[in-house]
């Protein structure tokens, strides 16, 4: 992830930093700041600049704490499950090349995403969850229920990532000899944990007024999948979700052969009954994960959410094809032999992408640059002052320092869509209300047309009305207010 760090982010990512930004400004979420997002993700960025530099550095920052926690937690879980730590470490290394994808148009893109913070609350709920069976611990239930609530809170789909885990939980025995007390006593606990971050949330949603917002983002959710997928041909769907599983899942083709085996490893009743029936939880989270995945859409970063589910199969294979082996040549050999044949195969039919993951490593920590837009703007206005970006893969609110006279600081095709709290046309009006009433001394375009489909309420002609240009930059145009000069 280093290698990114010099790189501003764009769509998404600036996203949620920018309105993590302005919360720490006492605006508040949904009400006073629209976004579609569940709340973890503004959570994980606003403690990151309140606890931080204030910049996009601190992010980063963050972001390499959930990387190192991801590497031990997947390496602490392989070796729990597999008691190998030589495939162990191996396939921790493969997670992490995969997860942090390097290429452009890799599923990591430019990181702060929903799927990658989700994804590391789901491998760690994962790990409580082997820990209570391991260790016959109800209280780790209960932990990795917080955990797996957290995945949800970050993004509604790892819900389903979570299933196949939950069951698992309410089959197996845990901290007594009545099984089906045991069961009902995991659910308990577990529902407990999962509860804690929903109260939470919830106590805060009501305190502040914002419940009825927050209920709007499932409705607008809705909505928005609903209209997708009636804009595109069910075969056009389909072939879309195939052709982005094949280039950002099954592009390590070792990868691929021992998730294969992992798959088939379910048929060996010997093989479930030495591992505690655990593969067939992870062919079952990769299918979870899957459908939560293409549900979606075939947005590249949606298929951060397989990867964890994806890598522990071809844990499994890989232990799988052990274990058949050593009935031959040993365990220890077994090992040594499947290590070997893992390398050869990555150095063999995956040396372009192995050579070019491992060559990012390189490079060092650097931190990012002030935009020169960003700067312009801090030096030409007040701290009261204003300034509206809707180009949403801007990061210029953060970095000047400024905030946004509405809740709508980005435009989206999906913004204005109506739900039950407002309409299309109620929603542009509050955006024209806002704009009007505390007119931004800057407004950044990265072209004219983005207002054009905001004629129904007057907003273009408000704004050729009251602006005019002030600078042009490499990435877009500045305008000014002219009651300002």
């Amino acid at each position: 992830m280093n290698y990114y760090s010099g790189i501003l982010w764009a769509s998404d990512s600036a996203i949620f930093v920018n309105i993590a930004h302005h919360m720490i400004n006492g605006k508040l979420l949904y009400r006073e700041l629209w976004e579609d997002k569940q709340p973890m993700v503004f959570v994980v960025n606003y403690l990151a600049l309140k606890f931080g530099d204030g910049t996009f550095n601190s992010v980063r920052l963050v972001e390499r704490y959930f990387a190192v926690a991801a590497a031990l937690v997947f390496f602490i879980s392989a070796l729990r499950t597999f008691a190998s730590s030589w495939l162990a470490a191996i396939f921790t290394v493969t997670f992490l090349l995969i997860f942090y994808d390097y290429r452009t148009g890799g599923i990591f893109d430019m990181g702060n995403l929903t799927e990658e913070y989700g994804s590391v609350f789901m491998i760690i709920g994962v790990l409580f969850v082997l820990e209570a069976v391991r260790q016959d611990n109800l209280y780790y239930v209960l932990v990795s229920g917080i955990f797996f609530s957290f995945s949800v809170f970050t993004k509604e789909p790892f819900f389903l990532s979570a299933l196949p885990w939950m069951i698992y939980l309410f089959i197996m025995k845990v901290e007594t000899t009545s099984r089906l007390q045991a069961n009902w006593k995991n659910m308990m606990y577990f529902a407990a944990g999962a509860a804690i971050p929903l109260i939470i949330a919830l106590t805060y949603f009501i305190s502040t007024g914002i419940f009825r917002d927050w209920l709007d983002v499932f409705d607008h959710n809705v909505v928005m999948a609903r209209e997708r997928q009636a804009a595109v041909p069910l075969s056009q769907m389909i072939n879309k979700r195939y052709n982005a599983f094949l280039s950002l899942i099954l592009y390590v083709k070792t990868v691929n052969i021992f998730f294969t085996l992992g798959v088939l490893s379910i048929f060996q009743r010997s093989f479930l009954r030495t591992n505690n029936y655990i593969p067939v939880v992870l062919v079952s989270w990769f299918t979870m994960s899957f459908i939560a995945t293409n549900i979606q859409g075939s947005y590249g970063h949606y298929y951060i959410m397989m990867v964890p589910a994806f890598i522990m199969t071809a844990l499994c294979g890989a232990a799988f094809l052990v274990y058949n082996l050593r009935r031959i040549a040993g365990q220890i050999s077994a090992v040594v032999v499947v290590v070997v044949l893992f390398s050869v195969s990555l150095l063999t039919m995956d040396y372009t992408v192995i050579s070019g993951s491992f060559s990012k490593l390189k490079y060092t920590t650097s931190k990012v640059a002030v935009d020169a837009v960003s700067e312009y703007i801090k030096e030409h206005t007040k701290d009261s002052d204003t300034i509206w970006v809707p180009s949403y893969n801007k990061y210029i609110y953060l970095q000047s320092g400024r905030l946004s006279p509405t809740k709508y600081l980005f435009l989206l095709g999906d913004t204005f869509l109506p739900t039950k709290i407002a309409s299309t046309e109620q929603k542009m009006r509050s955006l024209r209300d806002n704009l009007t009433s505390k007119p931004p001394k800057f407004i950044f375009l990265e072209s004219l047309t983005q207002l054009t489909w905001l004629q129904p309420v007057g907003i273009p002609e408000w704004f050729y009305n009251n602006y005019i240009l002030d600078s042009t930059w490499y990435d877009g145009d500045l305008y000014i207010n002219v009651n300002s000069l």
